[in-house]
C-alpha cells in the first residue's frame, strides 16, 4: 500500500501486511491511524498485488478503509478485488489488515 504526501506529493509511505512479502501469521491483524497536516488530506494507494482470500462478507481476510480516524468512521472493507484509491475527506485514514485465517496468503 502506498500513502501519499499531500503536503509533498511525491512522498509515499509504504505500509503492508505483516511478513509481506512472505505469509503473514494466522490470525493476524495490523492498524494504521494515519494523519496528515491539518487542511490536507491523505490518499491510499493499493498495490499492484492485493491477496486476500476471497470470503463472503471478506470474513476471512480483508482490508478495511476508514475515512476518520476510528473504527466507527464510514468505510469500505475489501477482500475480493484491488481497491481504486481512497482518499479522506479530512485529513485522517483508519486502514486495518485482518486476517481470520490459519493459512492466510500474502496479503
Amino acid at each position: 500500500m502506498y500513502l501519499q504526501d499531500s503536503l509533498d506529493p511525491n512522498m509515499e509511505v509504504h505500509i503492508t501486511s505483516p511478513n509481506y512479502p512472505n505469509t503473514p501469521p494466522a490470525h493476524a491483524e495490523c492498524i494504521w491511524i494515519i494523519m496528515a497536516p491539518a487542511g490536507k488530506e491523505v490518499q491510499l494507494d493499493v498495490g499492484p498485488r492485493f491477496d486476500l482470500t476471497p470470503s463472503r462478507a471478506c470474513l476471512t481476510e480483508g482490508l478495511e478503509v476508514r475515512d476518520g480516524g476510528t473504527e466507527e468512521a464510514p468505510g469500505f472493507v475489501f477482500c475480493h478485488d484491488l481497491p481504486h484509491t481512497q482518499k479522506s475527506s479530512g485529513n485522517t485514514m483508519y486502514v486495518k489488515y485482518y486476517t481470520n485465517s490459519d493459512t492466510p496468503n500474502t496479503g
